[in-house]
């Protein structure tokens, strides 16, 4: 259900932009998304249809990945195209480690994503970035089980 969440948020950022089609759910997500349904973020609401997409990570690295690639490009020509629209990145880490070690992975995962967006020529002052750090990521659990907790959410607003 997320991911028909997050296709459709992405058609309608992208609605109206001519040639550029909207990726299917398989080519916007590189994995399960995870649990979307309310962000509360300095004050802003998000619902499941503001998730666009998610950007995952391996354990411990903040490098954006090729498979990921395709889905910030489609972003980017959406904003572009549609110069009101914005959106904000939200870093997400997996349990170990430190808090502060974590909230600074986040970070420059979200930064990492934004440097994309802005190389495909969106301005800097369109793209939010925070961390979520390991803040709402299960302790206890594997590096395999909390693989989703190394993410970026990418949030219209």
């Amino acid at each position: 259900m997320a991911r028909i969440f997050a296709a459709l948020g992405l058609t309608l950022l992208l609605g109206g932009c001519a040639g550029v089609s909207p990726p299917t759910p398989e080519q916007t997500l590189g994995g399960e998304v995870g649990d979307t349904a309310h962000y509360r973020l300095s004050g802003e609401d998000y619902g499941p249809g503001d998730l666009l997409g998610q950007v995952f990570f391996t354990f411990d690295g903040a490098g954006v990945g090729a498979d990921d690639l395709p889905l910030l490009h489609t972003i980017a020509a959406g904003l572009c195209e549609f110069p009101d629209r914005t959106v904000t990145l939200v870093g997400y880490c997996d349990w170990f480690g430190g808090p502060e070690y974590n909230r600074q992975l986040g970070q420059r995962r979200a930064d990492a994503v934004a440097k994309i967006l802005q190389r495909e020529g969106v301005a800097a002052e369109r793209v939010r970035t925070r961390s979520r750090g390991s803040q709402d990521s299960p302790v206890g659990l594997s590096r395999q089980e909390t693989r989703f907790d190394r993410r970026v959410d990418i949030l219209r607003r």
